[in-house]
């Protein structure tokens, strides 16, 4: 098991923060956070849900922080290779293993 965090921007207009959602394509299993509140646990690979639920009043105009806690294997051999997405659609009925 292993956290790996990050920070990422949000814009400064009047249109923003907006509800999102996470995606952790190519990591494994485990729990996200974003600025301290726990959003759930992810496992991407094994479906339907692809995606995390952000609420907007989790989110702050600036620099906001996520945290995960990876419990098998992250998809990065270094930091720099690390990535997670946030997108304004969900995916609910992503494939499942046979």
């Amino acid at each position: 098991m292993t956290f790996f965090s990050g920070s990422f921007q949000v814009p400064g207009d009047s249109s923003h923060p907006r509800d999102t959602f996470l995606r952790l394509d190519g990591w494994n299993k485990g729990v996200a956070w974003v600025n301290d509140f726990c959003l759930g646990r992810y496992w991407p690979e094994v479906g339907p849900q692809v995606t995390l639920y952000v609420p907007r009043g989790v989110l702050h105009q600036g620099t906001n922080t996520l945290l995960l806690l990876e419990q098998e294997a992250a998809p990065c051999l270094t930091p720099d290779t690390c990535y997670a997405t946030l997108q304004d659609t969900h995916i609910i009925d992503g494939p499942t293993p046979l």
